[in-house]
């Protein structure tokens, strides 16, 4: 006889967290674009679940604004705005900003992933832009966790545009890391493509 499931965790979804019923589930993830969840007998499941998932970011987080494991570091973002979006990125040299760029997606069916779509563009530029003017390895640095799990398989793609991307991604594998960064945490590269690709939209502070 099957065990059933009391308790659902949610990683990725309108709030992250642990929920008693499916009905409390459904409301985080259903309609929500690459909800990440997962339906456990016991709450120390579920609660182990969520907290790997910390740790692995724990992990992967940059606890200053000094660039780490490359000398090239690529931040990126995106945003998103009554049915558009936009994406950013910036490179620093050490501690030097070495160059930024941002601007606005023009596919309409893209931008039903909101800011996911901002995301991912601004990931595929940075990669081409190194690729363009000779700057390998790169760390690029994101606050959505999609943007490694894709390339290195830990997250199913679930549509043509992260399956393009993760085809993209993990061909370059051997010269781009990937470091989460918590977002809106003062870390300077992190809050300026924020800033950037807000500007893209017309959004300003």
């Amino acid at each position: 006889m099957a065990t059933k499931n009391k308790y659902y965790a949610v990683r990725t979804g309108r709030t992250p967290g642990i929920y008693y019923s499916w009905d409390e589930c459904k409301r985080q993830v259903i309609g929500f674009p690459n909800a990440f969840f997962k339906g456990f007998p016991t709450k120390e499941e579920a609660l182990n679940f969520i907290q790997a998932d910390a740790a692995a970011q724990s992990q992967q987080s940059v606890p200053n604004n000094l660039p780490e494991e490359t000398a090239l570091n690529i931040y990126v973002d995106g945003s998103y705005l009554m049915d558009r979006y936009s994406w950013a990125f910036a490179v620093y040299e050490g501690n030097d900003l070495l160059y930024s760029s941002n601007g606005v997606g023009t596919d309409e069916e893209f931008a039903k992933q909101q800011n996911v779509a901002g995301e991912i563009t601004g990931a595929i530029k940075a990669i081409l832009w190194a690729e363009e003017n000779d700057k390998r390895p790169i760390t690029i640095h994101h606050d959505y966790s999609g943007l490694a799990h894709w390339p290195d398989g830990s997250w199913k793609t679930n549509n043509k545009y992260t399956t393009e991307y993760a085809e993209f991604t993990s061909s370059r594998l051997s010269w781009v890391k990937f470091r989460k960064v918590a977002g809106h945490s003062g870390i300077e590269g992190n809050e300026l493509v924020d800033k950037l690709a807000k500007e893209a939209l017309g959004i300003h502070a």
